[in-house]
């Protein structure tokens, strides 16, 4: 049985994982969590996954996925959580590739370039944001865009690094949460006044 929890804020992953793991001597320290977006824990109640409450939904599978794979694979070689404190850099590269394969698989992956007459080392920024918007991965740009290159569909560093989603508004126009978000402050503000 796995428990899922959604962490509010940093303070709780760390009064959690002291909780949980009290033989270590100092539980890790709140600096350790700044940029902690998932943890797994295996102790004998059962496995245990964690994720911040932060992530958008996207980020949210993938860090799941991240963590199934510890679950799955390196249970018996980690302490608790994603920290290059206590994770081997290996560990943790299986874990981004075991999660983006989970999410959106190669074969699929090529196959969408194959169907769209998309040669080799000619994959744009655009064909990125047509792909994740016609297939509606969860998979982020950025891992999109690392696949594109390391499977030869893109030439090294020909693919922005930051800039997704402006361009994806300029293709597809903003976005319906966007305008939903606007009105609703603007309601507030509204309401506010009156």
């Amino acid at each position: 049985m796995f428990y899922f929890f959604f962490i509010p804020v940093k303070l709780s992953l760390r009064l959690l994982c002291s909780f949980l793991y009290p033989q270590l001597h100092a539980p890790p320290t709140l600096p350790q969590f700044a940029f902690c977006e998932g943890a797994y824990f295996s102790f004998e109640h059962g496995p245990c996954v964690l994720v911040s409450r932060k992530l958008p939904p996207p980020q949210r599978v993938y860090t799941m996925a991240h963590e199934l794979k510890h679950h799955l694979a390196d249970r018996n070689e980690m302490i608790a959580f994603c920290h290059e404190a206590n994770v081997p850099a290996q560990i943790e590269i299986g874990a981004e590739v075991f999660a983006a394969e989970l999410i959106y698989p190669e074969d699929e992956f090529a196959k969408y370039f194959t169907e769209k007459n998309i040669k080799s080392g000619a994959c744009t920024a655009e064909d990125i944001v047509h792909l994740k918007h016609s297939t509606d991965t969860t998979l982020s740009y950025t891992s999109l865009a690392k696949r594109a290159e390391r499977m030869g569909f893109a030439l090294k560093g020909s693919l922005p690094k930051v800039g997704w989603i402006k361009l994806e508004e300029n293709l597809y126009g903003e976005p319906a949460y966007k305008r939903i978000n606007r009105y609703r402050q603007f309601l507030a503000l509204q309401h506010r006044v009156d």
